[in-house]
């Protein structure tokens, strides 16, 4: 049975601008097990980044619990336990070099450093030829390894990510996922804030959405908008198609192609009918299963 190593009860935070309160989270629960990997999603100003810096100490809830690893909030639990990457960006001294940064963070854990241990992420995350030179000569993408190598290279217990793909290509986007199937093998906790709703994806075992400090979903990524729009409708036609479409459906159009969602079998057997005297002049139809994008967008505007 997997044990849980993060209990958020009814955080609320606030902040002042001025002569006005800014509620940046508003009643929040949240738990996280070893071992699970938690997608945070939501627009700017959802709350994603505070949520984790409540959670690292960083910022105190005007109210609410945080318990890590089954310690009140202001407990020691954080020197050795936690890693973190905040705002896209690592505990990097730039004057140092990735060795001597990792050396000097396990310091600080009160951890040991272990070479093994930081030859493999190296190889995980496809850091190469970087021992020696000062980070501030690296390219903004290995800079972003190297401070996801120094957040877990004592071995946290509990990850924090704040939009890690920030600078990263392909080819880091696909070391950072491998960074992440690790922390999973190790039983560390990840909760990784992101735009990328693709990154997230395949990769999250749960998925929270944020929006104006509220959470307004917390389960599975397939359970997301269930009993809402699952299936998406395209149809690729030249201009002038636009106008004949059945006005009861939304349509978003990018080009030549337009599309809408139904939210069900006989949604969709409706449309096909309504449309059934121009779907010849069209020059393509598509049917298929709207992807957590989708859903995550529908459900933004929804809220809206």
């Amino acid at each position: 049975m997997a044990s849980e190593i993060l209990k958020l009860v009814s955080i609320c935070q606030s902040f002042r601008s001025g002569n006005e309160i800014l509620e940046a989270l508003k009643d929040v629960s949240l738990t996280l097990e070893a071992g699970e990997v938690l997608g945070l999603l939501g627009p700017n100003g959802a709350g994603k980044t505070t949520l984790l810096r409540v959670i690292t100490g960083l910022c105190l809830p005007d109210s609410g619990n945080v318990e890590v690893f089954r310690l009140a909030a202001k407990a020691k639990y954080r020197t050795g336990d936690l890693g973190v990457v905040l705002d896209g960006r690592g505990l990097l001294n730039e004057r140092l070099s990735l060795s001597e940064n990792a050396r000097y963070l396990c310091g600080l854990k009160g951890k040991p450093f272990e070479p093994r241990r930081y030859d493999d992420l190296k190889d995980v995350l496809c850091i190469a030829g970087s021992d020696d030179v000062p980070i501030r000569k690296l390219s903004t993408g290995n800079k972003m390894r190297a401070g996801l190598l120094l957040a877990a290279i004592h071995r946290p217990r509990l990850l924090l990510l704040d939009e890690p793909t920030n600078g990263l290509d392909v080819e880091g986007m696909i070391s950072l996922r491998r960074l992440m199937q690790l922390c999973r093998k190790e039983e560390c906790g990840v909760i990784v804030s992101s735009h990328d709703v693709d990154f997230i994806e395949p990769l999250a075992d749960r998925v929270v959405l944020m929006r104006a400090g509220v959470k307004v979903f917390d389960g599975p990524g397939a359970e997301l908008f269930q009993g809402k729009a699952h299936t998406r409708l395209v149809l690729e036609a030249s201009v002038g198609f636009a106008a004949k479409l059945p006005p009861r459906w939304e349509w978003a159009a990018k080009d030549n192609k337009m599309s809408t969602q139904v939210v069900d079998h006989q949604d969709l057997c409706l449309l096909l009918q309504a449309l059934a005297h121009i779907l010849p002049a069209a020059d393509a139809i598509e049917i298929r299963q709207a992807g957590l994008r989708e859903r995550y967008e529908a459900l933004m505007l929804s809220e809206g």
